[in-house]
């Protein structure tokens, strides 16, 4: 099974990383994202979604910790998703 999404922008307003804090992010996005996609429905179906923004709403005092707030991104991304 294959999933493509392409997020083209990720826009986190008052949240300083480091570069290496960003990919750290990125991983723990796709890998939370990959995860809660392949536990769906999604899998079993063909569906294809075309969104221009989905808000997303995270708990910013994680912002020190990339994992976890890739991981809560990745988690409102899903919900925006309405699957």
């Amino acid at each position: 099974m294959n999933i493509d999404l392409q997020i083209d922008q990720l826009n986190l307003t008052g949240v300083n990383l480091t570069p290496h804090q960003c990919q750290e992010l990125q991983v723990a996005l796709e890998a939370e994202l990959s995860r809660l996609l392949m536990s769906s429905d999604m899998g079993r179906r063909q569906v294809n979604i075309s969104l221009p923004s989905v808000p997303i709403k995270v708990d910013t005092s994680g912002a020190k910790n990339p994992t976890l707030l890739g991981q809560q991104i990745a988690q409102s991304i899903y919900g925006g998703l309405n699957l």
